[in-house]
């Protein structure tokens, strides 16, 4: 019985982590591949992800669109959960003149 319970205590701590870890997605840019952590795809909206992403790759937020790789433009009112994307999705920066996304 304490075997099962040491057994069970080692199992669910070694899970733990993986349950808890937030959602994730690929960004291309300029040839490059960068897995970034999203926290939550229900609630974080694309307009906070191109923020985070404007922050990380010193782009300028009106100066790209983000859009599902070979998919349409991610619409900016939405989470990313109600524009399509679901973890581990690949997202490409399109570079344009300006940018109506957010």
């Amino acid at each position: 019985m304490r075997n099962k319970i040491m057994v069970a205590a080692i199992a669910s701590a070694l899970a733990a982590p993986a349950a808890f870890a937030g959602d994730k997605v690929d960004i291309e840019f300029a040839g490059n591949k960068e897995r970034m952590d999203v926290g939550d795809l229900k609630t974080m909206s694309v307009c906070s992800l191109k923020q985070r992403i404007a922050k990380k790759f010193d782009l300028k937020i009106k100066k790209f669109d983000l859009k599902r790789k070979h998919g349409v433009k991610l619409n900016a009112d939405k989470t990313l959960y109600g524009a399509g994307v679901r973890n581990y999705n690949r997202l490409e920066i399109i570079s344009v003149n300006h940018s109506f996304q957010c």
